[in-house]
């Protein structure tokens, strides 16, 4: 974590990476409370802090000893019917 004032021009991004596709599922109250949790976090610091953008969300084959193939596309699957990962918030979103 870099001081404030050394954070100028720092921002991050809030999501879930293909790389970490078994988290949800690993959390209190599987995937759906994952989520939840990553919109709450979004929602509740909006305005507040320097977390401008919603990703990294999508597939990333090239690293499947992190997360398989089937992990990843459950975790993906979990996103179109809900909005994305705190879209609700006016985020623009990095997919990946």
């Amino acid at each position: 974590m870099y001081p404030p004032d050394r954070a100028e021009g720092l921002y991050a991004t809030v999501g879930c990476h293909p790389c970490r596709a078994t988290e949800p599922d690993e959390f209190p109250g599987g995937a759906t409370a994952y989520f939840d949790a990553l919109d709450k976090l979004i929602v509740d610091n909006k305005g507040k802090g320097k977390a401008l953008f919603i990703g990294e969300c999508g597939l990333d084959y090239d690293r499947l000893h992190l997360a398989s193939k089937e992990a990843q596309l459950k975790c993906v699957a979990l996103l179109p019917p809900r909005p994305l990962c705190g879209m609700s918030s006016s985020r623009p979103a990095v997919l990946i």
